[in-house]
Order: C-alpha cells, then structure tokens, then sequence
C-alpha cells in the first residue's frame, strides 16, 4: 500500500501533475466514455428497430406464405371434389350430367326480387303506414 501511495505521489510530484494535465486527461477520459456509451445505446437501439422490422417482415411473409398454401389446398380439393362429381355423374345421360345449381341460383334470385317487391308493394298500397310515421315525429 505504501509503494501505491509512493507512486501516486510520483505523478502527482512529476510535469503531469503540476500542470492538472492528469485532471484534463480524466475528463477528457470520463467523456469520451460517456461518448461510447451514447454511441452503443444508438447502435443498440438502431438493432432492435432494424430486428424488429426484420420479425415483422417473417410475420407478413409467413402469413401471405400460409394463404397461399391455403388457396393452392382449396384449389386441389375443388378439383378433387370436382372429378369425383364427373365420376359419379358418369353413368347419366349427358345433359343430366352438368350441375344445375346455376338454374337453382338464377330462380333464387328471382324468388328474392318478387318478395322485395312484394314487400314495397305494401308500403304502396297502404299509405297511411307512411303518413302516421312522418306526423309522429
């Protein structure tokens, strides 16, 4: 302890003392240690922000991956679905082989039309529905 003490008091006794260049050289020392800090945190920072964007990136890139895969399964299974029905259908005469839910559609869309027609119609022809509407306000 005592040469630690001798040493010190060397320095402190010597040009590099006297003049407080040992003072100057720990500030300088303390901020450039405050500089590096700063320095790192940035990068620090910059590399969460640039991972972060990177995961988002796989998430995104995961998630069109995975409709893809599904659209391409939906594909495979309506064809599928499809040449069994062919199969099935075989045997029948040829125009008895096609679906007919076109056709089923199309009067289901008519069926639809008459009833909203159906229902304004009744509005029409009952006036006073609309009129005791209006005077209650």
């Amino acid at each position: 302890m005592h040469a630690l003490q001798g040493h010190f008091s060397y320095l402190l006794n010597s040009g590099l003392g006297s003049d407080g260049n040992l003072e100057n050289e720990r500030q300088h020392l303390a901020q450039q240690q405050k500089l590096s800090k700063a320095r790192a945190r940035q990068f620090l920072l910059e590399t969460n922000r640039r991972r972060k964007a990177l995961d988002e990136r796989r998430k995104q890139w995961d998630i069109q991956e995975q409709r893809l895969r599904e659209n391409i399964l939906q594909q495979r299974r309506q064809q599928v679905q499809d040449a069994t029905q062919r199969f099935q259908r075989a045997h029948l005469p040829p125009s008895e082989r096609y679906r007919q839910t076109a056709r089923k559609n199309a009067t289901n869309i008519e069926d639809a039309l008459s009833q909203i027609q159906g229902s304004l119609s009744c509005y029409t022809q009952n006036p006073s529905v609309l009129s005791t509407t209006n005077t209650r306000r």
